[in-house]
């Protein structure tokens, strides 16, 4: 598990989380300050996505979005939407919160095994 804060203006850039040590299934909980993370396939630069993580939102990365789509927040967001059920409206607010995300992952079996220790390990079988 792995938790980042992340103030107003911050991001990550896009990424596939590391194939060889990280099993199928990725959890990401977020929390705090809303955000839209972007999704590019790796595949078909063209084809994108974008999803709206709300505070207090989950998402699952596994299978092709896993191992084949680039995910990332842009640095720039300075804006939180916030839906108000009552208006039925959205609102723009100016980005003061900061955002936690929690991430777990489960490492694939001898992963956890880094550096040195590893090499010699395997060099001796």
């Amino acid at each position: 598990m792995i938790l980042n804060l992340y103030k107003p203006h911050q991001g990550i850039k896009p990424h596939v989380d590391l194939l060889d040590r990280f099993d199928d299934l990725i959890i990401g909980i977020s929390l705090g300050s809303s955000v839209i993370m972007d999704f590019e396939n790796q595949i078909d630069p063209f084809q994108s996505e974008r999803v709206y993580l709300q505070n207090r939102s989950c998402y699952i990365l596994s299978n092709q979005v896993r191992f084949h789509w680039f995910h990332g927040i842009k640095s720039n967001q300075s804006f939180d939407y916030i839906y108000d059920p009552l208006e039925e409206s959205v609102r723009k607010i100016q980005r003061s919160r900061t955002r936690i995300s929690i991430t777990i992952r489960r490492l694939k079996e001898g992963a956890e095994v880094i550096g040195d220790d590893f090499n010699r390990s395997s060099s001796s079988s």
